[in-house]
């Protein structure tokens, strides 16, 4: 028999991809790590959770644009660069090679990006649900995108048991 866990404990079991969202301007370029889930209509959706507290909330309402770069095995670099605590989100992308395309920031590590108008913003517990409408989407390479388990970088499709620990 196992002991009892916390929610908390059990959501971190999930895999869920990690991306990294940017908005902004080709000047002021804004961003998070964070994740996504799709829905691939015709035209395809994501949605995206974000802080109510984030800094590149308010600059993607103002836009109307939102980007969503899938990191491969080798993202744990812009994972970590994208997470750090900044006083402009814009000093994320120090050291960062990327374009600005379809409106938003685009990682050239990213191993596939989406250009996205955000249609909706809805409340999600101490998160935003930012609704995105994909316009753009691209794969740059095939490679294993990361996942996120267990607080742990993964690249998919390897062996996820010792992240679990």
């Amino acid at each position: 028999m196992t002991a009892a866990s916390s929610e908390a404990e059990v959501l971190d079991m999930i895999p869920i991809a990690a991306a990294v969202i940017t908005s902004g301007t080709a000047a002021e370029p804004a961003g998070f790590t964070g994740s996504v889930w799709g829905e691939p209509r015709n035209p395809g959706w994501l949605a995206v959770p974000v802080s109510a507290e984030s800094s590149t909330l308010p600059i993607a309402e103002a836009t109307g644009r939102v980007g969503v770069n899938v990191l491969g095995a080798h993202g744990r670099p812009l994972v970590a660069a994208f997470t750090k605590r900044v006083e402009r989100s814009a000093q994320r992308f120090c050291g960062v090679e990327w374009t600005f395309r379809d409106g938003v920031p685009v990682l050239n590590d990213g191993i596939a990006w989406f250009a996205c108008a955000l249609d909706a913003v809805v409340p999600f517990g101490t998160y935003r649900m930012m609704m995105c409408r994909i316009e753009h989407s691209e794969i740059r390479s095939r490679h294993s995108p990361l996942v996120w388990v267990n607080g742990r970088g993964v690249p998919a499709g390897e062996p996820t048991t010792e992240a679990l620990r």
